[in-house]
Parts: C-alpha cells; structure tokens; sequence
C-alpha cells in the first residue's frame, strides 16, 4: 500500500471490531487486516441442514479434526472454523491442546455464546486475596467506565444483584427464567444462602448478523478493512525499535504485502497474537517484540471447563420456552451462578473459583449445568514457534504447552461434585458428562476428555501470552496494553491478561480494548507518531 495508516488493527473479532469501532470514530484513518474472507449475510448463514451430524463427523475425518470437536462445532457452522491442514500447530506428547479457531471478518465474535459477566477484584488482585502470582496493573474502578461504554452499545441484557463478587452492568432490559429454572433458584438459595442463581447477563441477539462493532467502523468512513489478509510479522524501525506497519500474505493472489501505519493493534486472539510477536523477531528486538521481559509466551491458560446434560425429566416438560433461532448462540444460557469458594476466607484445598451456568429448556427439551473455573496462570504453560514446521502461508507454527497444575484438578473436582448436587436438587437427575455423551458418539475418540473435564483449549478462553506487568520486565505490556519495547503496538485481545478469572473473557476483552484505544487516541493527538 502507498499511504501510511493512523493505525492498524490486527483480526477483526471482538477485540479488533471495538478497536476499529474506537479509533475510527475518534477520527483516525484505520486499517483492518483478516486472516480470513468476508461472508455473504444469506449464503454463509443458512439453516440448519437436517444431516448435521453427519456433516460435523466428515468434517472431522477431512479438513477439520480438531474444529470438529468443539462443543460449539456444528455442520452448518464448520466454514466459521478454521482449516485445520492449512493451520497447523504441533504439542509435546501427553500434553493434548485443542485450539479452536475462526479466521472470517467478525471471527469468532460470531460464534460467541454472548455470556458477558463482568470480573472484580476479586480475579484483578487475586493475589492480594490469597497470595499466588501476581495482580493485574489495575483494579476494577479502573475498568468500570469502559464496561459501561461496551454494555451500552452492544445492549447487554440482565438484572442489578448487588454482589461485590460480580459487579452489575448497564442492562437495557430483563431475561427471563423458564418455571424450572426459577424452582432452581428457590432450591439453590435456601439450601446454600451464600449462592446466589442470576439471570445470565448476555448481549442482545443482532438478527441480522455480522460485527456492530465493524458496521459502527464502517459508518465513520474512516476504515478500510481487507479481508483474506494473513498477517506474519510486524515490522519495526531498526534505531527506534518502534513499529512501522506489518507484513501479510494476500490468500487471493497469493502474494507478501506490506502494509505501514503509526499504530499496530494485535486483537489476533491471545495465541495468535503472541505467535506473531514471536515471529517480529529481528536485530533490535531478538527473542520477539516483547521479548525483553523474559515472559514473552508464558502464563498462557484456558478455563476449567465441565458440562453435564441430558433430556428434560416430564416434571419439567412446562418450563419449555419456545424454539430460538440457529444463530442465536446466547439463548442457551439461562442462569448464573457467580463464583462462592474462597471470596473470605480461604477455605477450600484450592485457591481461587469457579461459576456454574447453565439452561432448562431453552432451546429444546434438555438441561445443560457448566462449570467454568480459573486455571491458575503458570509460567512453564507457554506458547513458542516450531520454526521447523510452518503453515499454508510459510509461517512458523505455534507449539503449545499447556497442563492442568494441582490446583486446578483439586479445584475442578471440587466443580464436578458441586454440579451433581445441584442437578439432583433439581430433580434432573444425574446426565452424561458432556464428552462422553455427544463428542465420543459423533467422533469416537476418548483422548480428548478426562473424567467429564475437558482438555485445555475446549473453552475457547485461551489467555495470556503476552501479560500486562506494572513495569518493565513484570510483562510484555503496560497497563494499557501497549508493548514496554515499542509502545506504539497495543495487544488488546485475550493475550494481555494477567490471570483468566473464571469468567466468560469476551466483555472484559472488549472494556480494555476500548480503554487502551482511548489512551492511544490521546497519545497519538498529542505526539509526533
């Protein structure tokens, strides 16, 4: 390209839309660069086809082995999934991660369930609370107004509860419990007074599909925004060290571009976005951008993740609300229970939580219970670059280590028990683990799932990577995201976190993004970028 971008933005997700969305209309001329195609809002979203398990199992044998066993996956959604021959990425031996992807304008703001809690102080001092690891450079107070900005524009719906534990939000409107799940509520509550059974708090369904956050970019005519764009590496002023725009393979052509800007924004997603500041290795910066705090790649996690379901028992057949559309990810999520081990006292054999969520009839006649809890952030869990193998577009393939520690197998076993009593107060008896019901039916393999707990990778809330530090060499980032060896490239996606919570990461991904692009916006009217 022969002109100089204000800025540029990396991935057009959920952390690439609101940064597109914040920049362009505060007046910058902002490219957006994807990975993958634009799609077509009629052909790319059809109904469901009646063979959908067949469809997902094919996927699973040909181009898509790991997509395929997604609990989201579905054969009607499979191009919302990335190839998994042309994306490749390799794992120590034991040690089985599973990556799922979306490369297509919006990414996988698309196939986001919606979920949208926000953290406290809790997660972001953690470790003021119980003494492990370090906190996040900054505190909910901190946040909080850019929660609000988030909420407002995307329409989160929900109810005020009051609870430290989980801060409300600006909610544009009520969701209802089914019969079932308000009888849930009264059961939970009077047996345990310290659970509280919430509306789940989930963004407004957009009909018409697509990103708001993109359409809201678009309008500005302030963006351009190219798709089938893959982006390998950032470029960078050898005196300065500071970025000068980014290097990408056009997947049309093909063909290497390059691409100059006064801002770089990586919203790429957290492994993504780690993988190519690994790859912007060169003389000024040799062990990656970022590289000098000696974090670069570690403290990567991803969400303890269970699911027990089955079909809905007839005492419950009345609480049946009725069909929602295909598209509507976050019409599962009925209700929410917020975090109640270790908030006073540390009184568990663990450290850390855990929230339960779940649906009783919903979408169908069937309940879901899931628990999601923090894995504890680590330094040996790492991402680095498997320089020998490389991908459809000859970059270096990420190689993934990551583990559940001690910690996080006495915290999800204390999850597991915690689910089985809940579902046997409410008369549903006790389902199938999730894994082994559907995924072992459809694909038959066990490897995958371990007494009922998924795997690392399955809760698609992959983290870390490229953490924020209060200072120099504490982590790769500032408290505003912005890289301590170049601080005109800003990672806002998942990578920047200091610790996973155990929180849905999509909104508090979205609050930073607009936070850091307001402080960049600043910056950049006050500089000489």
């Amino acid at each position: 390209m022969d002109k100089t971008f204000d800025a540029i933005v990396v991935g057009s997700g959920a952390a690439g839309g609101v940064a597109a969305k914040t920049l362009t209309e505060a007046g910058l001329d902002t490219l957006v660069l994807e990975a993958g195609p634009r799609l077509d809002p009629a052909a790319d979203f059809p109904p469901p086809a009646g063979r959908d398990r067949l469809a997902r199992l094919l996927a699973a044998l040909w181009r898509q082995p790991i997509q395929a066993r997604g609990t989201s996956f579905k054969g009607y959604l499979k191009h919302l999934y990335v190839d998994d021959r042309e994306n490749p990425y390799t794992v120590p031996m034991g040690k089985p991660f599973y990556w799922i992807r979306g490369r297509q304008v919006g990414g996988r703001f698309l196939t986001w369930a919606c979920l949208s809690p926000r953290f406290s102080d809790f997660e972001l001092r953690g470790a003021s609370h119980d003494g492990y690891g370090e906190d996040w450079p900054l505190a909910y107070a901190d946040l909080a107004p850019f929660y609000d900005k988030v909420e407002t524009s995307l329409g989160l719906r929900g109810h005020a509860d009051g609870l430290p534990e989980l801060p409300d939000g600006r909610y544009a409107a009520p969701r209802e419990l089914t019969s079932s799940e308000l009888e849930l509520k009264r059961l939970v509550e009077s047996r345990w007074p310290a659970r509280h059974v919430l509306q789940a708090r989930v963004i407004r369904y957009r009909a018409e599909g697509g990103s708001l956050p993109l359409d809201d970019a678009e309008r500005t005519g302030n963006l351009s925004l190219r798709a089938d764009a893959v982006v390998r590496r950032i470029t960078t002023d050898r005196r300065s060290g500071k970025a000068t725009g980014v290097e990408y393979v056009d997947r049309v052509e093909p063909t290497v571009r390059h691409a100059r800007g006064r801002l770089v924004f990586l919203c790429a997603s957290a492994l993504e976005s780690v993988r190519l500041l690994l790859n912007s290795a060169c003389e000024r910066h040799p062990e990656g951008l970022g590289g000098s705090s000696g974090v670069l790649g570690r403290y990567i996690t991803d969400h303890l993740y269970l699911v027990r379901s089955g079909p809905l028992p007839r005492s419950h057949r009345g609480a049946l609300l009725s069909e929602k559309d295909p598209f509507d990810f976050g019409a599962a999520h009925g209700f929410y229970i917020p975090r109640f081990r270790n908030l006073h006292d540390h009184e568990s054999e663990f450290v850390r939580g855990y929230g339960l969520c779940g649906g009783i009839g919903r979408t169908g006649p069937f309940w879901w219970v899931g628990a999601f809890g923090e894995m504890l952030a680590r330094p040996e869990n790492r991402i680095t670059l498997n320089r020998r193998k490389k991908d459809a577009w000859d970059v270096p393939v990420a190689h993934i280590e990551c583990a559940h520690g001690d910690n996080d197998r006495a915290l999800i076993a204390d999850a597991r028990r915690q689910v089985d009593e809940l579902t046997e107060a409410a008369g549903l008896g006790r389902g199938p683990w999730w894994g082994e019901h559907r995924l072992r039916e459809m694909i038959g393999h066990k490897s995958f799932v371990d007494s009922g707990v998924f795997h690392p990778g399955f809760a698609t809330h992959e983290l870390g990577g490229a953490r924020m530090g209060a200072e120099a060499g504490a982590g790769v980032l500032d408290p505003f995201c912005r890289c301590w060896d170049a601080e005109n490239v800003l990672v806002t996606d998942g990578a920047c976190f200091v610790s996973s919570g155990y929180q849905n990461p999509t909104l508090t991904i979205m609050a930073l993004t607009v936070r850091a692009a307001e402080r960049a916006v600043a910056d950049f009217e006050t500089s000489a970028l």
